[in-house]
C-alpha cells in the first residue's frame, strides 16, 4: 500500500500528461489497477497518505483547484466503499485489533532507542528481532516484526544518526522537488514532478 500511495500519483500525472491515445490508455490502466490494489490493501493510513499525496500534486500542478479538491473529497465519502470507510473510522478505536496491536510495538520501539539511542540495534529486521529478544523487551502476542512506523524503524536500525540523515536527505528531495517545480517551463514536467 505504502508503495502504491507513491506510485499512483505518478501515473494520474502520466494520465495528464501522455500525448497518444495508446498512452493515455496505458497510463490509465496502471492507474485503475493500482486503485483497484490500494482499495484491497485494507491499508487506512495509505489511502489516507494517498489523498494527502493527491492534494499536493492538485497544489504543486494547479494551487488554484485546491477548493474543488477539497469538495471533491468531501463528495466521494459518502461513495467510498464501506470497508474502506469503516477501516478509516476505526483508527483512533483501541478496541480494534490493528489499533491496539500497535501500542506493544510502539512501546518496544521505545525501550530499544532508550537502550541504545545513537547506534540502533542495528540495520535489517533480523537485527531489530534479536535485539528484542536478547533484551526481553517485547510482550504482545504476534511476534514482533518492525515497528509499524517508519521513523521509529530507522531509529531502530540506524540510531539517531541515521534518522537525523533519513529525514534529511526525505526534506532535502522536497525542497528540490518543490524548486523544480517552481522553475519548470513545461506544463508536463511540473505535473510528473
Amino acid at each position: 500500500a505504502e508503495v502504491l500511495m507513491l506510485l499512483l500519483p505518478l501515473t494520474i500525472a502520466l494520465v495528464l500528461c501522455s500525448k497518444s491515445t495508446l498512452g493515455k490508455l496505458a497510463a490509465f490502466g496502471a492507474m485503475a489497477l493500482g486503485m483497484i490494489a490500494l482499495g484491497m490493501t485494507y491499508g487506512r493510513a495509505s489511502w489516507i497518505g494517498f489523498a494527502c499525496a493527491m492534494a499536493v500534486m492538485v497544489f504543486l500542478w494547479r494551487p488554484r483547484l485546491m477548493p474543488l479538491f477539497f469538495l471533491l473529497c468531501l463528495a466521494a465519502v459518502p461513495f467510498l466503499p464501506a470497508s474502506i470507510w469503516n477501516r478509516i473510522l476505526t483508527i483512533t478505536n483501541m478496541e480494534d485489533t490493528s489499533t491496539a496491536s500497535r501500542i506493544p510495538l510502539y512501546e518496544t520501539a521505545l525501550k530499544i532507542i532508550k537502550r541504545s539511542p545513537v547506534a540502533g540495534a542495528g540495520l535489517g529486521t533480523a537485527a531489530v528481532q534479536s535485539f528484542v529478544k536478547r533484551y526481553r523487551l517485547y510482550w504482545g502476542r504476534a511476534p514482533f516484526v518492525h515497528a509499524h512506523n517508519i521513523y521509529l524503524q530507522v531509529w531502530l536500525d540506524a540510531g539517531l544518526l541515521g534518522l537525523v540523515g533519513f529525514v534529511s536527505a526525505m526534506l532535502w528531495n522536497i525542497k528540490r522537488a518543490a524548486h523544480t517545480v517552481r522553475h519548470c517551463g513545461s506544463s508536463e514536467a511540473r505535473t510528473l514532478t
